[in-house]
């Protein structure tokens, strides 16, 4: 009689394990189906979510573009690229825009070669940051919406289509030619003959 009531129970435990592994793969099942529809919904824009992902993305950018400069010509860069930005959603940054290689490229444009001096790279970045500065003034865009990129940026920029883009890039002969009257460019008679960016 033993022998049957230990039967028994095994075979009620053997059932109750069943179940247990039964419960356990449909928990399994809806967790996965639970985490598939969460992605879901913050890729499609879960409305309670998209301001937060906004947010996150706008500090995420803040971080990479608020770097503490090494030296008085990423100073000036950092200066020149933030005033861009202003008029730029998701702007390149100055971790991209402002790099050691990236700042030889640029200074290398400088003429005469005897030209290329800290000093004077710093004035252009000033120049340039002055002309960038009056393209947002004068530019719609830049006081209803923003541009969503750096390239679209610099390419309405060069557009020569509306007055901003005019006075942008007259305020740019004017600092690339040498006439320029900015601190760091004015009598050194430096020129930059080619675009920078």
């Amino acid at each position: 009689m033993s022998l049957s009531k230990s039967g028994k129970i095994l075979a009620f435990q053997r059932i109750e394990i069943k179940k247990n592994d039964i419960y356990m793969k449909n928990l399994k099942q809806k967790g996965i189906i639970l985490v598939l529809l969460t992605l879901l919904q913050a890729s499609c824009g879960g409305s309670d979510n998209t301001s937060k992902r906004q947010e996150q993305l706008q500090l995420l950018i803040y971080l990479r573009n608020n770097q503490s400069p090494t030296s008085s010509t990423q100073a000036a860069c950092f200066n020149f690229i933030s005033a861009e930005n202003t008029c730029i959603t998701l702007p390149d940054g100055q971790s991209v825009s402002c790099t050691d290689s990236e700042i030889s490229r640029i200074k290398s444009g400088i003429q005469t070669s005897d030209k290329r001096t800290d000093s004077i790279l710093i004035g252009f970045f000033g120049c340039w940051k002055n002309c960038a500065i009056l393209f947002n003034a004068a530019n719609s865009i830049c006081t209803t919406s923003k541009y969503p990129t750096t390239k679209s940026y610099r390419e309405a920029q060069k557009s020569t289509s509306n007055t901003a883009s005019v006075a942008w890039g007259s305020c740019m002969t004017t600092c690339n030619s040498g006439a320029s009257e900015e601190s760091g460019l004015k009598g050194t008679g430096a020129t930059y003959p080619t675009q920078p960016f």
